[in-house]
């Protein structure tokens, strides 16, 4: 009579593995989008409420979504695929270019999108 060994696939270490990488890329996604720095102008604003979508101009007038950098009509084109009813927020920092800060507007504009804000820091915050 011959015995017949079955081979067994142990799945606790895959699992654990498995559980520790899907915990890295939403932490890893979930820091990109401000991890652009920029020095915001100060103004009297309130905060936005629910979840919005964050477009970065920096002082060189290089414009950032989703970590990458993008054109102002490849932004639009990008945000009207997606849903048009949602927040836009521009965080563009205070020695930005006011025409880059306008050619994003006017894209943006162009592409339907009209829930657009402008990221200020509160003086009312000490």
């Amino acid at each position: 009579m011959r015995r017949r060994y079955s081979t067994d696939v142990e799945l606790t270490p895959l699992i654990d593995v498995l559980f520790m990488l899907i915990v890295f890329f939403v932490l890893t996604t979930s820091f990109a989008t401000s991890s652009i720095p920029v020095d915001l102008p100060t103004a009297g604003g309130e905060a936005l409420q629910g979840k919005v979508r964050v477009i970065t101009v920096t002082e060189q007038g290089e414009i950032f979504y989703e970590g990458d950098t993008r054109t102002p009509t490849g932004v639009a084109e990008i945000l009207a695929r997606e849903d048009t009813e949602q927040g836009i927020l521009i965080r563009a920092d205070r020695e930005a270019s006011y025409g880059a800060i306008v050619e994003v507007l006017d894209a943006l504009g162009e592409a339907g999108l009209k829930h657009v804000d402008l990221a200020v820091e509160d003086i009312s915050v000490p």
